[in-house]
């Protein structure tokens, strides 16, 4: 029996808020959630050749931090410098956070969850911190 895309999502969503719920040490979850994620969307890559990268801002501000790229068959398809649905631009604190979230909109993707976009919720429960 083939699972439908949106109940593949479901054990991802309880995954991701057990861990922020959970008390645990933060960088363990967030190298858990990371490693959950990067499990989920690659599980069906070869339906749609999708990848991330992460770059450093380019910017001469002490506060520059991380973005990424979404490519899909090694063409650009999201740039995203700043933080999602975050006023301003704050840019993602670490390497790890940016491919957190990166993992997570290529999940979406994958699963065809559109638009693929985060919430500051879900941003919250991926443990990526912003002001």
């Amino acid at each position: 029996m083939k699972l439908s895309k949106k109940s593949k999502l479901i054990p991802v969503i309880i995954f991701v808020f057990f861990y922020s719920c959970n008390s645990s040490s933060e960088n363990n979850s967030v190298s858990e959630i990371k490693s959950t994620l990067d499990s989920a969307w690659t599980e069906s890559s070869a339906e749609k050749n999708i990848s991330f990268k992460v770059f450093i801002n380019d910017s001469t501000e002490k506060s520059a931090g991380f973005g990424y790229d979404i490519l899909m068959n090694d063409q650009r398809y999201i740039h995203q410098s700043s933080i999602p649905a975050v006023n301003g631009n704050q840019y993602f604190k670490t390497e790890d956070e940016a491919k957190i979230a990166a993992s997570f909109v290529c999940y979406k993707i994958q699963n065809n969850i559109m638009p693929p976009t985060i919430t500051i919720n879900e941003l919250d429960s991926l443990g990526i911190t912003f002001k």
